[in-house]
């Protein structure tokens, strides 16, 4: 990552992480807030509201709030370069396939993996390959909101199309 502390971090994960825990009024609250957000709105599909739904912890009151902890995110942050990551790359065995969302969340150059920070990860992992998405961002890249996603991870896996089930 590019940035040392929390406070380097870009806003939009800032506020990402700062949601978790957070107790909102209803799951339509919940749903309206994150759809209404400009790096997810567009993109809303049912895949969206069946994650939403699973990522939900419903509260006594009738509020929600997302399941994800924290302070683990946060403690997993502070301690990110305890891991060494970098000098754990070249010790990766299996055939590694990196997916890179190239689309910012608030400005074009908010991604959370850069193309530098990328291109030298698969550099350093023998057998990588880097296939790049510039029009997805961190979240889209993921809910199928377009297919080339699941293709290049049926590509990899050496599947052809068709003969392996959906992702």
């Amino acid at each position: 990552m590019p940035w040392r502390t929390p406070e380097e971090q870009p806003a939009w994960l800032s506020a990402s992480i700062a949601r978790l825990g957070t107790p909102v009024a209803s799951f339509d609250e919940y749903r309206q807030r994150l759809q209404s957000l400009p790096f997810l709105g567009p993109w809303w599909n049912a895949y969206l509201d069946r994650y939403l739904e699973h990522d939900i912890e419903r509260l006594p009151d009738g509020s929600v709030r997302s399941r994800v902890y924290r302070e683990g995110v946060l403690e997993e942050g502070r301690r990110a370069e305890e891991a060494c990551p970098a000098e754990q790359w070249e010790r990766v065995q299996a055939p590694t396939l990196v997916l890179r969302a190239g689309a910012g969340m608030f400005a074009p150059d908010d991604q959370l993996l850069s193309r530098e920070a990328a291109r030298e990860l698969v550099a350093h992992i023998p057998r990588a390959q880097l296939v790049e998405f510039p029009m997805l961002n961190h979240y889209t890249i993921i809910f199928g909101t377009e297919p080339g996603p699941a293709q290049a991870i049926r590509a990899f896996l050496g599947g052809a199309e068709g003969s392996q089930p959906r992702l």
